[in-house]
């Protein structure tokens, strides 16, 4: 497979940073971690449970975060865990004290679910972090 150029990377990037909480971002969360999406609404998002035939609605990873800490545990436990712990610690900048400060670390561990979400989705995809 050819390396993705820079330009298209940093456009997909934008897109995701795009993707509000919602539907949309819980199905592309879910694929991440072998969900098969089947449908997605402005309500909710359908699709086929991981190493199941079962069909279900998919976990509001984007705004619930009990769900958001299942989809990480899954992806901490991947081949994506270092570049998702990358995305996710640069997704949040406190207002004083610098990277790997007590208030970053903080900021870090009250993420909102959609910002994880992001960042997991920026790991599976190969994203450099900026």
């Amino acid at each position: 497979m050819a390396e993705e150029s820079p330009e298209r990377l940093a456009s997909v990037a934008a897109k995701i940073d795009a993707l509000g909480p919602g539907p949309e971002l819980d199905a592309r969360s879910a694929q991440v971690i072998g969900w098969e999406v089947l449908g997605v609404t402005k309500r909710f998002s359908r699709g086929v449970k991981p190493d199941s035939e079962d069909r279900a609605i998919i976990p509001r990873y984007s705004t619930d975060p009990a769900a958001v800490f299942e989809l990480e545990e899954k992806v901490l436990e991947s081949e994506h865990a270092s570049a998702y712990i990358a995305h996710l610690s640069v997704s949040v900048v406190p207002e004083e004290g610098g990277a790997y400060s007590e208030a970053h670390l903080i900021a870090i561990a009250h993420a909102e679910p959609d910002v994880r979400c992001r960042a997991v989705l920026k790991a599976s995809m190969k994203i450099p972090v900026q």
